[in-house]
């Protein structure tokens, strides 16, 4: 089981079982823990002919934006809850938020069944730029 996941994502093998006609236009926004796995599922998904496909890059890092929507866990009955829980490879990429408790996956076999190219299909504000204090700031000093 998932440690947690973006609310409303779902995993590649549900992706793969969906009707193309109906998702083929749609935007598509993998990702995985740190980014790699999820941009060679976009690679993929663009070799397969879909043309709004994005990385979504790593999951880690959507523990940094602040406009982030909580990460979930999904209860075998259904029910979900937001949790402050992540997967990480190990010591060298634990650099979820500080608030984020991380879990490091025990073995391969879990990273590649487990997470693999997990999708959403809109894109969230994580991957649309909101300028921050310090792009403001910035953009006064370009000129």
């Amino acid at each position: 089981m998932a440690v947690s996941r973006i609310d409303g994502s779902i995993d590649e093998e549900t992706f793969w079982k969906m009707q193309r006609s109906k998702i083929l236009d749609h935007a598509i926004v993998g990702y995985c823990t740190i980014g790699f796995r999820s941009g060679l599922f976009a690679k993929k998904l663009k070799e397969e002919g879909f043309k709004d496909v994005y990385n979504g890059e790593g999951v880690v890092l959507w523990t940094h934006d602040p406009l982030a929507e909580p990460l979930v866990r999904y209860s075998d009955d259904g029910k979900k809850k937001p949790v402050k829980e992540v997967h990480v490879y190990g010591k060298d990429w634990d650099l979820a938020k500080d608030e984020y408790k991380t879990e490091k996956f025990s073995s391969v076999a879990s990273v590649t069944s487990g997470m693999f190219g997990t999708v959403r299909s809109i894109v969230s504000r994580m991957w649309k730029h909101t300028p921050s204090k310090t792009d403001e700031k910035n953009k006064g000093s370009e000129n």
